[in-house]
């Protein structure tokens, strides 16, 4: 979607410039170096689904991972650290916190 909203805009995963990096190669980006399993991947997929409003060509990416990580978080005994999430993804530890926080708030905490 190439529609921005005021909602999208005033969430964390907005960027003001849309990723020179095609929305299927920053997946398999993540796929190669997040060192997660696949059912986090199902996971990401539901949380993304459930945030579709949202999801536009400034915020796919940062939906993408930030589903990846929070799914991680929710299913993984042990994962990497944040740091680690963030330079795999392309954002700032500070930044991939905070829309962690936003997404599991949007989702109503329902994870699982």
């Amino acid at each position: 979607k190439n529609t921005v909203t005021k909602e999208s805009m005033s969430t964390a995963f907005y960027h003001e410039n849309i990723p020179t990096i095609a929305l299927n190669d920053y997946a398999k980006r993540l796929a190669k170096y997040m060192r997660v399993s696949y059912e986090c991947y199902v996971m990401a997929s539901s949380y993304i689904a459930r945030m579709d409003s949202l999801v536009n060509d400034f915020t796919a990416h940062r939906i993408m991972l930030a589903a990846v990580v929070l799914a991680a978080k929710t299913h993984e005994d042990v994962l990497p650290a944040n740091k680690y999430f963030s330079q795999v993804g392309g954002v700032l530890k500070t930044v991939l916190s905070a829309m962690e926080c936003e997404m599991a708030a949007l989702l109503d905490y329902s994870l699982f």
